[in-house]
């Protein structure tokens, strides 16, 4: 968060809501800082997920949508 006035690349956030690495809280920060600096950021939250997605529909989401930007 340090440098966050320095992002301009257009972000894609995908998030296991039970991320253990990458707590939510945290992936919610830097997508609302994004949001207020105007980056164009999108946050997509699967439930029952954690840091690897295991669910198989979640894992054609997730490919698909890395084309999104």
């Amino acid at each position: 968060m340090t440098y966050i006035k320095n992002v301009k690349t257009p972000t894609l956030i995908l998030l296991g809501e039970g991320d253990g690495e990458s707590p939510a809280p945290q992936s919610l920060q830097f997508w609302h800082a994004l949001k207020e600096l105007n980056v164009p950021t999108q946050l997509m939250i699967f439930a029952d997920e954690g840091h690897a997605f295991n669910k198989f529909e979640n894992m054609i989401d997730v490919s698909v949508t890395e084309g999104a930007f």
